[in-house]
């Protein structure tokens, strides 16, 4: 009897651990507004640009990277910047919860 119960509780654990998957998608690119402040992950702008500052965005465990890089986007317009740079979307572990976050490099074009 002892044995059926652990295999159950663990049959249990195992389906809780495993069944919560969310995704979320950000897209880099808007086609409202061509002079919207350009986002680059893994590629650097074709342009001579010069860094203005580093910049970051957080929120709770209920904000998705849609809304981080809004708002990310938006400190980088309030810095005057052309594009963001480097940037990465990472997790703050707090407590019992990870809280999301994004940072990146404003950068300002030169030319």
């Amino acid at each position: 009897m002892k044995t059926i119960t652990k295999f159950g509780l663990l049959c249990i654990f195992s389906f809780i651990m495993t069944s919560c998957v969310t995704t979320h998608t950000a897209y880099l690119k808007s086609a409202k507004d061509k002079k919207e402040v350009e986002v680059f992950m893994t590629k650097l702008p074709d342009r001579p640009y010069e860094e203005i500052a580093f910049i970051d965005a957080s929120g709770s465990i209920f904000h998705g990277s849609k809304s981080l890089l809004r708002n990310l986007k938006q400190r980088a317009e309030k810095e005057n910047a052309d594009a963001i740079i480097s940037v990465k979307f990472t997790y703050i572990p707090w407590v019992l919860v990870s809280i999301p976050a994004v940072e990146g490099v404003a950068v300002k074009y030169t030319k």
